[in-house]
């Protein structure tokens, strides 16, 4: 199976949010909401591999969660055709089976469907980055008056369609607005693409594209994505870097509004994770201090965002290589962190809780692996939260056959 390459050779995120999305593809998106429940770290729904195969990854680098819909990749389904999961809570609450199963459209091996998945009300996008000879391509699927269709809406293919794009490896989507990463895009650096949803639905093709501001090779920009709002950060963490874009009166721009360095230096896989929601972004660090990590919060000022950290969050572990920031998510008032190496890679997600002070530099609470069970279960591999709900991905639960859990933050 094909996984991408890193700075290290660690078992650090794959993506996302993205999400949303990767690396991760772990972003969440809305607007906000109310506080999460009193009881941190209450498991409500444990998501066993609906496939149950070794190697089919479930959840290594795709969740997210919107309202009352959670979704979960697999890429490594069925010889890495992928596989797509979509969860819908009922009135007796989250279900541990999939409401609908999403196929891979391309229906080859090694598309890698579902290596990035992010949902925003109605629309659900997944990235394929390894579809059309790693060309990449990217699906939208609309949920109509008889739910989720299981075939994509729009089909979105690599605008440049050059083998080895990766076009798909990140996606993130918040309202009318989608972003799609291709890290290895022919812009040296890579590019990302923004897709704006007019009055006759998706377009196939970019509204805007964005290239790696450095122009450098191999700085991996688009490898991470998170927009929600007006608001669009692209990771960058080879080129330790990421980028936020702001839309203005005449949409958005091709460069740049704010640039973020590593603070700490080369070599930590800053941008590898990055998350943006209600003037606040999150940019992880996991290889930082040692691969102990670290997780920097940039927060929207009067005069627009600042280019150094409002605060620094430091691995709440005691672990040399606990790689917290492996992923991150924010939503509101919430931010989750995960560190997949924490007690011997069982892993471990972190809440934090901005209060009126603003965000705090401890974590709230510590969501440790569900599953406790001995081994590399990689819990917080990804994550997404949405108002009093988080999910976190533990791809390695069973040898590879992974697992995911939603809880209350």
């Amino acid at each position: 199976m094909r996984r991408f390459p890193m700075a290290a050779a660690s078992a650090v995120l794959a993506f996302g949010a993205a999400v949303a999305s990767g690396p991760v593809a772990a972003a969440a998106v809305g607007a906000g909401g109310p506080a999460p429940a009193a009881a941190h770290g209450h498991v409500l729904a444990t998501l066993n591999d609906p496939g149950g195969s070794p190697s089919d990854d479930f959840s290594i680098s795709a969740v997210s969660v919107d309202d009352s819909t959670a979704v979960v990749g697999a890429e490594g389904t069925n010889l890495a055709h992928g596989a797509v999961y979509i969860y819908l809570k009922g009135r007796h609450g989250w279900p541990t089976s999939p409401t609908v199963t999403l196929p891979d459209p391309g229906n080859s091996n090694s598309d890698i469907f579902g290596q990035a998945v992010s949902v925003s009300g109605d629309t659900i996008v997944v990235g394929a980055y390894g579809a059309n000879g790693s060309q990449g391509a990217a699906y939208i699927y609309v949920k109509g008056d008889h739910g989720w269709p299981k075939k994509p809406t729009v089909t979105l293919a690599d605008p440049a369609a050059t083998s080895g794009d990766l076009f798909g490896a990140a996606a993130s989507v918040s309202g009318n607005t989608a972003v799609v990463g291709a890290w290895n895009g022919p812009n040296p650096g890579g590019q990302a693409y923004i897709y704006v949803k007019g009055r006759h639905g998706w377009p196939k093709k970019p509204t805007t594209t964005l290239g790696d501001p450095a122009a450098t090779a191999s700085d991996l920009f688009g490898a991470s994505v998170s927009i929600s709002g007006n608001a669009l950060v692209v990771g960058a963490y080879n080129g330790n870097a990421a980028y936020i874009y702001v839309k203005g009166t005449h949409g958005w721009p091709t460069s740049q509004t704010t640039t973020l360095a590593d603070p700490g230096g080369s070599g930590d896989n800053f941008g590898s994770t990055v998350a943006t929601a209600d003037q606040t972004t999150l940019v992880g660090a996991p290889f930082a201090n040692g691969v102990a990590g670290a997780v920097y919060v940039y927060v929207k000022g009067t005069g627009g965002w600042s280019a150094s950290p409002t605060t620094t969050l430091a691995d709440p572990g005691s672990g040399p290589s606990d790689q917290f920031g492996t992923s991150v998510g924010i939503d509101g008032g919430t931010a989750l962190v995960g560190a997949v190496g924490v007690n011997s890679s069982n892993g471990a997600v972190y809440t934090y809780l901005r209060g009126s002070s603003g965000w705090p530099a401890n974590p709230t609470a510590t969501v440790a692996d569900p599953a406790a069970s001995p081994g590399t279960d990689y819990f917080g591999q990804s994550v997404a939260v949405d108002d009093n709900i988080g999910v976190g991905g533990a791809w390695g639960t069973l040898g590879d056959i992974g697992a995911a859990y939603i809880f209350t933050p």
